[in-house]
């Protein structure tokens, strides 16, 4: 399997990190939207990482909502920068090497949240990192994936093709409608779309997942090349 060494840059450009935040917020309701997001955070999670938190819009509010420790990972340095200038002391960020196994342990977190992250994935990558995302896991934990779902409309099918040509590192599998499939190739149950909201980029969508709580194994090969 070939994964990248190196973490991606906002668009694909490190120039664009420095203005990333203020442009997400301009085009989507960055802050709204990371709200909609904590409502599926479970009462009794513990703990819960954000996997790719980028400059850590999302720990900066969901940090001791409902109870939650959070941890951010980010293999990004100026990602990660950002982010340890904005979220409190108490929130753990750790560096990461793109392509080796996460660094927690087996059925470390509660709760799991990856925002507009697994979108940017190649088929090997995703092959690799659901199973990690199952892995640390507890068993009966969440897991919240939000990216751009299918669009519905013509406007919003318009700008979901102009985000794609914006960003082309996006695999599209969310706009196809595709994360069910995988995610349960991966070991996950109770897949569901519970949040749609229609931005200016296209329609973001919140999709749950849970890890079963005993006596399922997750799928080496999910085949995403087929979405």
């Amino acid at each position: 399997m070939s994964l990248p060494a190196r973490p991606r840059p906002p668009l694909g450009h490190a120039l664009l990190t420095p203005a990333y935040d203020a442009a997400v917020q301009v085009l989507v309701p960055e802050r709204a939207l990371s709200r909609a997001l904590l409502r599926f955070v479970p009462e009794q999670a513990g703990s819960g990482l954000d996997f790719g938190c980028g400059t850590g819009l999302f720990l900066q509010q969901a940090n001791g909502r409902k109870g939650t420790v959070w941890t951010g990972l980010e293999p990004a340095t100026p990602l990660r920068r950002q982010a340890r200038a904005r979220v409190p002391a108490g929130v753990g960020l750790t560096a990461y090497t793109p392509g080796r196994p996460l660094p927690y342990p087996d059925a470390h977190f509660g709760v799991l949240t990856a925002r507009w992250v697994l979108e940017h994935f190649s088929p090997e990558e995703l092959d690799f990192y659901l199973p990690e995302l199952w892995r640390v896991l507890r068993p009966g934990g969440r897991l919240l994936l939000a990216d751009w779902g299918p669009p519905r409309g013509r406007l919003q099918r318009l700008l979901t093709a102009l985000t794609a040509r914006l960003d082309p590192l996006q695999n599209r599998i969310g706009p196809a409608g595709g994360w069910p499939d995988l995610l349960q190739s991966a070991g996950f149950q109770q897949v569901a779309c519970v949040f749609r909201q229609q931005t200016l980029l296209g329609t973001f969508t919140i999709w749950v997942a849970e890890k079963p709580l005993a006596g399922v194994f997750f799928s080496k090969k999910i085949k995403a090349r087929g979405v």
